[in-house]
């Protein structure tokens, strides 16, 4: 229901365009060139969040009043942000981002307080090739799943341990992109833009079927 409601909102963030009919929109920003990709919501700070990818910052929506700051700055880590959760339990706010420099891509995923909006820890591993960090998740002990588009792989960022290991890889994910988990917390859904959308058993680690092709 949570990620309904997020898709729902989403739709009707409206980002500096000029529509006659305003009765639909939920809240406004005014910057054109913002380019914004993930969002979430804390019922904490009853805020939005809203990552943008050009801007490199992650911007805090007022969801009573519509008024909106930024939150992460541009220049913190130079990072164009794509999927976001909030960790409601840890006061954490999670982002994937990455960064483009000498044709090189580097990937983190970036805790931060969510209420001072102080960069607590980057996680991220070593590899061979390029990765892309798209998009994360979280389970009900407080570990962190990820998605790398280029890597082709699921990662998870293990709570006890506060490390990072590769949890899933295979031709079954190619180019995963979203991703979320089951309320009992046992399977992983995984969006893939080549397979459709994957099911993984988190205890079995393995594919166990196929959601849509």
């Amino acid at each position: 229901m949570k990620n309904i409601c997020l898709l729902t909102i989403f739709s009707l963030l409206i980002v500096s365009c000029n529509q006659e009919n305003n009765n639909n929109i939920a809240y406004r920003i005014s910057e054109k060139d913002l380019i914004p990709e993930g969002i979430t919501y804390s019922s904490t700070t009853n805020s939005f969040y809203l990552s943008s990818i050009f801007k490199t910052k992650i911007i805090q929506i007022d969801a009573e009043t519509g008024e909106f700051k930024d939150f992460i700055p541009s220049d913190l880590l130079n990072l164009s942000f794509l999927g976001l959760f909030v960790d409601e339990t840890r006061n954490h706010l999670w982002a994937c981002g990455i960064m483009s420099q000498n044709d090189n891509t580097e990937s983190m995923v970036s805790k931060f307080n969510l209420i001072t909006g102080e960069l607590l820890k980057t996680y991220s591993y070593s590899d061979t090739v390029s990765n892309t960090y798209n998009d994360l998740v979280q389970d009900g002990e407080g570990n962190v799943y990820f998605t790398d588009s280029d890597g082709q792989c699921v990662c998870k960022i293990d709570i006890r341990t506060d490390s990072v290991t590769v949890f899933f890889d295979g031709i079954e994910i190619l180019h995963p992109n979203g991703i979320t988990i089951s309320p009992d917390n046992k399977y992983l859904y995984v969006a893939s833009n080549d397979k459709g959308i994957r099911v993984l058993d988190i205890g079995k680690r393995k594919k166990q079927g196929v959601m849509l092709k």
